[in-house]
């Protein structure tokens, strides 16, 4: 049985760009597609002449599926009801028949082995990996299994863990989003509280509120206030080759916001004390230097200390009450980081890698401790539960993608699976 006996319709997108438009709708391009997930971030914003050109072939409805046919092949998500979306470049449009296939469980079996192996096979006998779209007709679905009972309940097992995985991400932006504005608010435009009653002095970076001052970071660290931490060079002789250990963290596990560890090399346990400032702790601020430069995260783990390779550094604050861990983070957050970088170097151009030597130059502004206080105490909280919810998030998004090759498969029972548990336990 092939893919397109158990869909209503499979249609190409248009082979062209779509020019860029007021946000009457999205173009989803490849992209935009991400871990079976819609990355609106990613997509284009087009005009409504532009939708309804671009989905003159099929208007995509709540439920139906976009597939990336290249640039990566096999990508897929749902179309959801709001934005409204159309086909981006190197993408097919797949309505599934209802009354033939569960269309969120085929969602799921496209994205599992019996779909994705045959697929890249398929695409890699091409100089450039691509599948056409009778190659994605002709896909074979003999393998997909056919109980509607497990199929639905699959679907609603991987859809509830998927569902909450996207909860956790909006509400990530809302209170990350609020402690911007709070910034903002009180470090940009410098309408804190009390700031009626204040008057300037003029500084290095031009007028602040009385009792305010910039310094340059170096001056700070000699005032024993802040430090910024190197990296240790490890060797892969020294790593455990287990999950056990101190971690490593290197440039790609500095996400946006979080600090991912799953998988990481690690270090014996009693390189903790031989790194001594080579460690980092809760409370640090760690920037990629290398690579996608000043990408950064605020350290949670509070039970787990992390060293650094030579492509990652840490600021810490050694007087939370002058410059509090939310402050760094949000501070880093909201400037920005590589332009900043590229000033002190003297450059015209982005930085693609930014030293020690440049991040001990640069400038920052430090409040009153009474308005650092009261900013910690507001915000704080925020930024500390969007922590635990990326933590949450990526814990979920591990579950899921363990289940569902097994799920698609029929290699479990979902009636034995007890899903509640499950989460239970990856939340806590």
């Amino acid at each position: 049985m092939q893919l397109d006996e158990i869909c209503a319709a499979i249609v190409d997108c248009e082979h062209k760009t779509a020019p860029e438009g007021d946000g009457y709708a999205l173009s989803v391009g490849t992209r935009a597609m991400k871990h079976g997930r819609l990355v609106l971030d990613a997509c284009k914003p087009v005009s409504e002449t532009t939708y309804i050109c671009w989905s003159r072939r099929m208007m995509p409805v709540q439920g139906d599926l976009v597939l990336a046919r290249e640039a990566p092949v096999g990508q897929v998500i749902r179309v959801p009801r709001r934005p409204r979306i159309c086909l981006g470049q190197r993408t097919v449009l797949i309505r599934p028949d209802a009354a033939r296939v569960h269309p969120r469980f085929l969602h799921y079996w496209l994205l599992g082995p019996d779909a994705q192996g045959p697929m890249a096979a398929q695409a890699a006998g091409a100089t450039v990996a691509h599948l056409n779209v009778e190659d994605i007709r002709r896909l074979d679905v003999s393998r997909l299994p056919r109980d509607r009972k497990h199929q639905q309940a699959a679907a609603e097992s991987l859809g509830a863990i998927d569902d909450l995985i996207e909860n956790n991400r909006r509400r990530v932006e809302v209170l990350e989003e609020m402690a911007r504005a709070i910034y903002r608010e009180w470090f940009v435009h410098f309408r804190y509280p009390g700031h009626e009653n204040s008057n300037v002095v003029g500084t290095i970076v031009g007028a602040l509120p009385d009792g305010w001052s910039a310094h340059r970071s170096r001056d700070l660290m000699a005032e024993g206030v802040l430090d910024i931490g190197d990296g240790y060079r490890a060797k892969n002789s020294e790593m455990t080759g287990t999950d056990q250990g101190l971690p490593f963290v290197r440039v790609g596990n500095v996400r946006d916001g979080w600090l991912s560890i799953a998988g990481c090399d690690r270090l014996p346990d009693d390189y903790k004390a031989r790194l001594r400032s080579k460690v980092s702790r809760s409370g640090d601020v760690v920037i990629s230097m290398k690579g996608t430069v000043g990408r950064h995260a605020l350290v949670h783990e509070s039970d787990v200390a992390m060293s650094y390779s030579p492509q990652v550094s840490y600021w810490r604050s050694l007087a939370p009450d002058v410059f509090s861990p939310t402050y760094l983070y949000l501070w880093i957050q909201s400037h920005d980081f590589i332009q900043q970088c590229a000033a002190v170097k003297g450059a015209t151009d982005m930085a693609d890698y930014v030293n020690l030597t440049d991040q001990r130059r640069m400038t920052l502004v430090q409040p009153s401790r009474e308005v650092m206080a009261r900013f910690g105490e507001l915000v704080q909280p925020a930024i500390l539960e969007a922590g635990v919810l990326r933590r949450q998030g990526a814990n979920l998004s591990a579950m899921r993608d363990l289940l569902l090759p097994k799920l698609v498969t029929g290699q479990i029972d979902v009636s034995s699976l007890d899903l509640d548990a499950l989460v239970g336990d990856s939340v806590a």
